[in-house]
């Protein structure tokens, strides 16, 4: 989902990207304790994109790894017998 003050998500670093989510949980737990439900809705559309983010780079690295794994996979096994 896009909200439409982010930021360009692509841009930032992990940590960053981390950093952003944690702050944002907290936002959102301070948002539901005051009972202010606007602000907790316009929040956690920011968090699902910050989510869909982070899920789209994990993706990306196990695929980047599967890929590794394949070709490693394809090449026959070197024994050395000695």
């Amino acid at each position: 989902m896009f909200h439409p003050l982010a930021p360009n998500l692509t841009s930032l670093k992990d940590e960053e990207l981390n950093k952003k989510v944690a702050e944002l949980l907290q936002r959102m737990t301070f948002a539901q304790r005051t009972g202010n439900f606007q602000m907790l809705s316009q929040l956690q559309t920011l968090y699902y994109g910050y989510q869909e983010e982070s899920q789209r780079r994990a993706q990306q690295w196990l695929d980047k790894v599967g890929k590794k794994k394949k070709n490693n996979d394809d090449e026959s096994p070197n024994y050395d017998i000695g």
